[in-house]
């Protein structure tokens, strides 16, 4: 019986696989090599300068620590302890490193043996000395310590010179492994050019089989676009090659047409369904927001204010009425304003009107200035909604009224670049480290009224847009300078600049 032959595009395949297949070997080969005869050496001679400089680093902080030691005053038994337990965890470092040193050590390298065996020979009696050293300062014999100290440096002037000589000379013998890595590394480069040309060879060849295959998509492209928009009617596909693969791609493409049509069919069922669910739950909804609506609308209360001011004016009380307009006005803002940012001109407004309410209740102890740069356009600039006046509230509650003469506000308006930096300054009681520690991370300190309003500002601002920054300066009995720096944007922009 005649075998069946293999399909033509399943032959293309394995032969493609079997090339790609030869040629990430031999790219995995030609990377080991490069490992072991490259990267390996390096590596090598890498974790040897480390041993060497980590010993050197780790000596040189025992010494600083003897030095310190050596010259404390007051040396109390926590004092006493600490050195001692860090001299130890020095000591032990040291002794690490030099078996690291030692393991990678050999007689090759007869300079870098020798210097090595010195500096393991040295090193026993580098710890008497430190430990005789602990042993009669903590003893309180501080004379007798300062001779064991000043014993010790001529053996620590020789490990400091060994150690370095050590380092000198593995830089000197790591040239030839250079020169090797770097001969090894030429050569690679060739037999990796030569498994990138053969890659090139085969994804020409590729492209062009697969050019060839799929020419006869394009029908089936369109087809599935048209079945994409819904279009179930459309004719079945008919395949212009005589390719027997492609023939089963065009049959099962016109099953699943079919089969697609009707489950459409089944699926428009469901959604009528579906729509008369939905329909059920708008009228749920609906009767929700009716009964939403027939509660206290926040306008009644401004409405409420109007009425107020009014009867103030029948009754000729002029203060009176000046102050429940500019709470109507503060009030109004803030419902104009939770829609998103407003007219810097408008936060200015309110914050005026504010502190004119505050302005009867202190009179002359507390003033206002404003300092708003002429490159600025208040009517045109946007930031977020009431910013300045809680900020105004802040200082005239915490730093300006405990002062029984008062004190002074100063707002700054100025461009800098692409950022719109607002100041509010006072010369009131400021605060102290603990609660500026809070204030400047956005939390209320505990067991204190501080920081309810700046919290609020920050985390606005800071939900608002990543790239705004509040900056807090304060000083208790100085004063206090809160700094907000935010994009600029202006009437009409579709983003921040």
């Amino acid at each position: 019986m005649e075998r069946p032959k293999r399909p033509k595009l399943q032959r293309h395949i394995l032969y493609l696989v079997g090339i790609i297949t030869l040629l990430i070997l031999a790219g995995l080969v030609l990377s080991m090599l490069g490992s072991r005869n490259t990267s390996r050496p390096v590596y090598s001679l890498l974790e040897s300068f480390y041993s060497i400089d980590g010993y050197i680093e780790t000596f040189e902080q025992s010494e600083r620590l003897l030095y310190s030691y050596r010259w404390e005053a007051d040396l109390s038994e926590d004092k006493q302890a600490s050195y001692e337990a860090d001299l130890k965890t020095c000591l032990a470092r040291m002794r690490v490193y030099l078996d690291q040193m030692q393991a990678r050590t050999t007689m090759d390298e007869l300079r870098v043996y020798h210097d090595c065996r010195a500096l393991n020979n040295m090193y026993p009696h580098y710890v008497l000395y430190v430990e005789e050293f602990c042993a009669l300062m903590g003893e309180r014999r501080r004379s007798e310590a300062i001779g064991v100290y000043y014993a010790r440096e001529v053996l620590a002037s020789l490990i400091q010179s060994h150690a370095s000589a050590m380092l000198r000379d593995t830089v000197q013998s790591s040239q030839g492994a250079y020169l090797h890595a770097e001969q090894v590394t030429s050569r690679l480069w060739y037999g990796q050019l030569l498994v990138g040309l053969g890659a090139l060879a085969v994804s020409i060849y590729f492209a062009f089989a697969l050019w060839q295959i799929l020419m006869p998509v394009g029908s089936l492209v369109e087809a599935s676009q048209a079945l994409q928009e819904q279009n179930f009617d459309i004719p079945d596909v008919r395949s212009p090659t005589r390719n027997r693969e492609m023939l089963r791609l065009v049959d099962a493409f016109n099953h699943m047409k079919a089969a697609l049509k009707e489950h459409n069919k089944t699926l428009e069922l469901l959604h009528q369904t579906e729509a008369r669910m939905l329909e059920s739950q708008r009228l749920a909804e609906q009767a929700k927001l009716s009964s939403l609506r027939s509660q206290i609308n926040p306008h009644f209360l401004f409405n409420t204010l109007n009425t107020i001011r009014r009867v103030a004016q029948l009754e000729k009380a002029p203060q009176t009425e000046q102050l429940i307009l500019s709470l109507a006005r503060i009030f109004r803002h803030s419902l104009r304003s939770k829609d998103g940012p407003v007219p810097l001109e408008d936060e200015i407004a309110a914050t005026q009107q504010y502190f004119l309410i505050q302005n009867a209740r202190f009179g002359q102890r507390v003033a206002l200035h404003w300092e708003i740069d002429a490159a600025c356009e208040p009517e045109s600039l946007l930031v977020p909604p009431m910013i300045l006046q809680p900020l105004v509230e802040n200082a005239i509650r915490h730093g300006l009224e405990p002062k029984p003469e008062g004190g002074r506000i100063e707002i700054g308006v100025v461009q800098q670049g692409g950022m719109l930096c607002l100041s509010v300054a006072d010369n009131g009681c400021g605060m102290d480290e603990d609660t500026l520690r809070y204030v400047r991370t956005g939390e209320k300190p505990p067991a204190a009224e501080h920081g309810i309003g700046l919290s609020n500002v920050y985390k606005r601002l800071h939900i608002l847009d990543e790239r705004n920054q509040m900056l807090i300066e304060s000083a208790a009995g100085k004063g206090t300078r809160i700094t907000m720096r935010l994009p600029v944007c202006y009437t009409g922009d579709g983003e921040e600049e």
